[in-house]
C-alpha cells in the first residue's frame, strides 16, 4: 500500500488513523452500495467515537487492531505514526482510567516478542513519556523492563536504568514495596546487559539498595530474597574491585548466617569483613572448596581480597603500622608490605605515608570495609564530641567577647572618615 499519513491537527490525527486502519481492514474486501466492508464500519464507529470525545472506546478499537499494524504496515513512518497516535489516545482519556488503559497497551504491545520486537519496546517507551503520573509511568516501566527481558533487548535499556532507577525511587516516592520490586526489576536488567557502562557491578549496587529495605521485614519477606542476598555477597567476593560491604549486620543478610546451604559463604564474608589477617582463608578454602567454586573464585583469588581487607581492618585499629605487622597479619614474604599498600591505596580505601626508613605505614585516612553497629557507635561518639568541642569553642569566644566589652576594649576597628 503506497498511502502515507499527513498530520495536520490532532483530531485530524486520529482520524487519519482510524481511516488508515480501515484501509487495511478492507484489503481484499469488495465495496457494494449496499454493504459495508469492516473496514468501512471500523472508520465509521472511530469517527462517531471521536465526534463524541468517547476516547477510551477509541482505545479499544485501536488496542484490537494492534497486530494489524505489526503485520500489515511496511512503511516505518507510516507504523511510527500509527503507534504514536494510540499511544496518544491514552492522556485523552479521564486521568482516573489511565492506569486501565495504559495496561490495555501494554498487554496489546507485548503479546509477541518474535515480532517487531524492537519497535514494540520504543512503543512502551513512549507510553511511559506520555503519562504525568507517577503511578501509571511505575507500572508501564515494569512491563517494559519485563518485555525487554522477554525479547532479549536488555541493552537497550540498561543505560538509562542505571542512570535513572534511584531517581524514580525518589521522584515517584515509592513506598518500600514498590521500591524493592523497582531496583529487583532494574538490577534484571543490569545482570543480563553486555553494555560496557552498566552491567553486573551496577545490578550489584542496585541489589544491595533493594536489600537494605528489608530491616524489620517479616520472616516470610525476609526468606523470599534469601537467594538474592547469598547471590550479593558472592558478587562481593567475586568481583576483585569490590572492598566494601555495608550490610553484613542487615537481616536480610545476616539471615544467611544458619542457614544450610548459605551459611558457609556468610562465614566467608564475614572472615573478609572483620579480620585483621588472613590465617583462616586457607582452612576455610580446604573445607569449603565448594563454596569457592560456586561463587567462582579461586583460593589465590580470595587470599588477594582477604589481604587488602585485612589490611584495611589492621589501619583501622592503630594509625601507625609496622612493616611486620603488616607482613604477620597479611601472611607476605618480606619486602612485599609496600606493594599491599600502594595498591590499598590506589584504589583509594586509605592513604597512607610509607618511611623506610623506620618500615613504619602512616594511616591518615581510611574506608571502612563495613560498617556495622560498633562503627556506628564509633561515629556517634566522634560527632557528640566534635558537638561539645563546637560549644566550648563558642562559650570560649563569647566570654572573651563578653570581658572586652566590660573593660571597655572595642570589639572590632573603629570606622574612620
Amino acid at each position: 500500500m503506497a498511502s502515507h499519513l499527513i498530520e495536520t491537527s490532532e483530531e485530524d490525527s486520529f482520524l487519519a488513523v482510524a481511516r488508515y486502519i480501515g484501509d487495511l481492514l478492507a484489503e481484499g474486501q469488495t465495496y457494494t452500495a449496499l454493504a459495508d466492508t469492516p473496514g468501512t464500519n471500523f472508520s465509521t464507529k472511530c469517527e462517531a467515537l471521536l465526534a463524541a470525545g468517547e476516547y477510551s472506546k477509541l482505545l479499544d478499537q485501536f488496542v484490537a487492531q494492534i497486530e494489524l499494524l505489526f503485520n500489515k504496515i511496511s512503511d516505518k513512518a507510516d507504523l511510527d505514526c500509527c503507534l504514536d497516535i494510540v499511544v496518544l489516545t491514552v492522556p485523552r482519556i479521564p486521568e482516573g482510567e489511565w492506569a486501565s488503559a495504559a495496561a490495555k497497551v501494554t498487554t496489546a504491545v507485548t503479546s509477541q516478542v518474535d515480532s517487531h520486537a524492537e519497535k514494540r519496546l520504543s512503543c512502551l517507551t513512549d507510553l511511559f513519556n506520555a503519562i504525568p503520573d507517577a503511578t501509571v509511568q511505575y507500572s508501564v516501566l515494569l512491563d517494559t523492563l519485563s518485555y525487554a527481558k522477554k525479547a532479549n533487548l536488555v541493552g537497550l535499556l540498561a543505560p538509562v536504568v542505571k542512570a535513572s532507577a534511584e531517581e524514580w525511587a525518589k521522584e515517584w516516592k515509592l513506598n518500600v514495596a514498590d521500591q524493592r520490586t523497582l531496583f529487583f526489576a532494574c538490577a534484571d536488567i543490569l545482570r543480563l546487559s553486555k553494555k560496557k557502562k552498566a552491567g553486573p557491578l551496577d545490578a550489584y549496587k542496585l541489589t544491595l539498595k533493594a536489600l537494605s529495605t528489608f530491616q524489620g521485614a517479616n520472616t516470610a519477606e525476609l526468606a523470599a530474597v534469601k537467594d538474592v542476598a547469598a547471590e550479593a555477597v558472592a558478587d562481593f567476593i567475586r568481583f576483585p574491585e569490590l572492598f566494601q560491604f555495608d550490610l553484613l549486620e542487615a537481616e536480610a543478610v545476616a539471615q544467611l548466617h544458619n542457614d544450610k546451604q548459605h551459611g558457609p559463604l556468610h562465614e566467608l564474608l564475614t572472615m573478609l569483613l572483620t579480620s585483621s589477617n588472613v590465617k583462616g582463608l586457607e582452612a576455610f578454602s580446604k573445607q569449603h572448596g565448594d563454596v569457592l567454586k560456586s561463587v567462582g573464585v579461586s583460593y589465590e583469588d580470595i587470599l588477594a581480597k582477604g589481604r587488602i581487607l585485612a589490611l584495611l581492618s589492621l589501619a583501622s585499629q592503630s594509625q601507625v603500622l609496622s612493616f611486620a605487622a603488616i607482613r604477620e597479619s597479611l601472611a607476605l614474604e618480606e619486602g612485599q608490605e609496600e606493594a599491599f599498600v600502594i595498591r590499598a591505596s590506589g584504589n583509594k580505601l586509605l592513604e597512607a605515608r610509607i618511611d623506610q626508613l623506620r618500615r613504619v605505614v602512616t594511616v591518615s585516612k581510611i574506608a571502612h570495609q563495613t560498617f556495622t553497629s560498633a562503627q556506628w557507635e564509633q561515629l556517634r561518639g566522634q560527632l557528640a564530641a566534635w558537638k561539645e568541642n563546637v560549644w566550648s569553642v563558642k562559650d570560649l569566644v563569647n566570654t572573651q567577647k563578653d570581658d572586652g566589652l566590660s573593660r571597655g576594649v572595642p570589639t572590632s576597628a573603629p570606622v574612620r572618615a
